[in-house]
């Protein structure tokens, strides 16, 4: 399986708090079938357009439903098992090994876990008549070290469009290691650019949405996101803000955390929502999280045990209610929660318990109220 799916959790308890020995800010990506914020089209639209994973009956692909609604299909995709190679489609210093599509898996290969890519298209994003999305390209790996190694996959942009065509959107190369993989917003697409490696170092470009006309907003980034108006980017274990077309760049100066990133080993200790980011220091002692909030620019400590005794991963946060979306679970995955807390750690409301294994999570937002995720090929919601 690929490093969204599950089975790449892997936790360590650490001073009562349950951290992750790798991937931390995409701990969730395993079951975050798309990203934590929807994209902006789709966000004001009743139809939602989603990535499904494939399975011995369902076919891989890109569906549209509207919450609890029926669901079609819009875009099929073969799902192939992997075999690895010494020849990568692209050559990049940080991967040790890598792995590409071998043959298109068949019945059999799904009752045996055969090693494959059951999720061919990653992201999905509607804007105006045309769908862009996510290819996979290939998967590479760092191995060893002290952490056992990691790993990430490499991506390519299409185009689909109102008649069905489809077309590649630039030959750049992204990577499932950054926040967004890419945004639409107005006449322009935005996306890191994977240049000498798949763990970090990235150019965020902004290019005409035929491809034909980029400009380099910014090099050697090591994650990307757009939120509104703005650009997020980390780098040197900070976190900068810019403009869309790249001015005004500024460190946010209010994190005082060090921000860490997946770079093959290394831990991440921050998880990206719709409304802001969640961050732990591994610097210090203090029993918090810290949650900073992209509207009001300010930082907001979280109690990091509720008053059930769990320590809770924070997803969203909503700052007026003065409560938090919160996942808790065990080693295994099993009997995993998703809670709405208030600050001081009291358990507001249950939204759901799960063991992740045939469901996705598509969003969740705490301000708005709505938990959308993927169960199959459907797309169903709760609302709290």
């Amino acid at each position: 399986m690929l490093n969204y799916q599950l089975g790449i959790f892997n936790y360590l308890v650490k001073k009562g708090e349950i951290l992750m020995k790798k991937y931390f800010h995409l701990l969730l990506a395993g079951i975050l079938l798309f990203l934590l914020f929807p994209a902006p089209s789709q966000a004001k639209s009743t139809m939602i357009y989603y990535p499904v994973t494939s399975t011995d009956k369902i076919s891989a692909g890109i569906y549209k439903s509207a919450p609890n609604g029926k669901s079609s299909a819009v875009l099929k995709e073969k799902t192939y098992t992997l075999k690895s190679t010494k020849t990568p489609p692209l050559k990049l210093a940080d991967f040790t090994s890598a792995d590409i599509n071998n043959k298109i898996a068949t019945k059999k290969d799904f009752e045996k876990d055969t090693y494959m890519n059951n999720m061919p298209i990653v992201d999905v994003q509607a804007a105006g008549s045309d769908i862009y999305f996510t290819k996979f390209l290939f998967s590479g790996s760092y191995n060893g070290s002290y952490c056992g190694g990691g790993s990430a996959d490499i991506l390519e942009i299409y185009k689909q469009n109102s008649k069905g065509k489809i077309t590649k959107v630039t030959t750049d190369k992204i990577s499932t290691n950054t926040d967004n993989a890419f945004t639409v917003s107005g006449n322009y697409i935005y996306y890191a650019k994977v240049e000498k490696n798949g763990f970090s170092k990235f150019t965020i470009i902004k290019s005409t949405l035929d491809g034909k006309k980029k400009t380099t907003l910014k090099k050697a980034v090591d994650d990307f996101w757009i939120s509104g108006n703005k650009i997020y980017y980390t780098s040197k274990n900070a976190l900068y803000s810019m403009n869309l077309d790249g001015k005004k760049d500024t460190k946010i100066s209010s994190i005082k955390a060090k921000l860490y990133n997946i770079s093959g080993c290394d831990e991440g200790n921050y998880a990206v929502s719709n409304n802001g980011i969640s961050y732990f220091d591994y610097n210090s002692d203090a029993p918090y999280n810290y949650y900073f909030d992209f509207s009001k620019g300010t930082v907001t400590k979280i109690k990091e045990k509720t008053k059930d005794g769990n320590y809770p991963y924070v997803v969203d946060v909503d700052l007026s209610k003065k409560r938090y979306i919160g996942i808790t679970w065990n080693d295994d995955i099993e009997n995993s929660n998703i809670n709405v807390y208030n600050f001081d750690g009291k358990l507001i409301k249950k939204l759901m318990t799960t063991d992740f294994s045939n469901l996705a999570i598509h969003s969740i937002d705490a301000k708005t109220g709505v938990l959308l995720y993927v169960q199959g090929e459907q797309l169903k919601q709760i609302k709290f």
